[in-house]
């Protein structure tokens, strides 16, 4: 039962993270005078997602 606990916890702390860098994000793109793709293009490399 600890470990479903602990599982769950580092669950719980890992999506409030993820979270708080996309409102980071979000928030600084608002003052940005950037092309709506390449703020998305900018998040997805931030998160790992794309390399180019």
């Amino acid at each position: 039962m600890k470990e479903a606990s602990n599982h769950i916890n580092g669950a719980i702390v890992r999506a409030t993270h993820r979270t708080q860098r996309f409102i980071r994000w979000l928030r600084n793109q608002v003052y940005k005078y950037l092309p709506w793709r390449e703020s998305l293009d900018l998040l997805a490399i931030c998160w790992g997602e794309k390399t180019t």
